[in-house]
This record gives C-alpha cells, structure tokens and sequence, in this order.
C-alpha cells in the first residue's frame, strides 16, 4: 500500500483444486481486503499450474494475470477483517476492494 509516508508491501499465496467430480471453474476476478480505505494501490496477480510449493522467488514460472491500481475501500474506523466464515464489520466501509473484470485474465481450472 502506498502513501505519502510511507510504502508497504503485501502478499499472499494460495492454491485451489477441483475435487474429483467437480467441473471446470473459471475465476473470473479477486477480492482483497486492505487496512487503509481511500487508498490507491497497484496490485499484481500470478498463477501457475499445478502446486507453488518448491517454486517460492520463480518468477518465471508464473502468468501474470492482473496488474494495475485500484481504490480500496478498506476496513475504515471499527471495521475488522474476516473471521470463521462470516466478515464482521460495524461500518459501511468493512466491504472488499475487487480488482475489475477488465483488469483481470480469467483463470481456468480443469474439472475432476
């Protein structure tokens, strides 16, 4: 996240399979949450097929599939992060920042 006063970087990596009888499913755009609301942020996406774990610094393994700048809309003053399976949030502003669809390269995944 950038700033007038400062830069701070965040990350996070993931996988996601299909289940044996599950079809195919395409990711269409992400959402993320971020601590500062109002704030403009670039953002990058990268996927790879198959597993990430061995391939952590690779760069070149990887598809960028989204990279730009949005506003985020943030947790704002008492709102919180996600907890268990419910987002908790006591303010209108606790909502995800979405990357657009026209950001972002849709994801395939095989089915089973």
């Amino acid at each position: 996240i950038q700033s007038t006063t400062a830069q701070q970087s965040y990350g996070i990596i993931f996988e996601i399979a299909t289940t044996p009888s599950s079809p195919a499913i395409e990711i269409q755009t992400l959402e993320f949450y971020s601590p500062v609301p109002n704030a403009n942020v670039a953002y990058e996406v990268w996927t790879k097929s198959g597993s990430w774990h061995g391939h952590e610094g690779k760069l070149k393994e990887f598809q960028n599939v989204a990279s730009g700048n949005v506003t985020t809309w943030g947790a704002g003053d008492g709102g919180t992060f996600a907890s268990g399976s419910e987002r908790e949030t006591d303010d209108s502003r606790g909502e995800p920042t979405r990357i657009p669809h026209t950001q972002f390269t849709p994801i395939q995944i095989d089915g089973g």
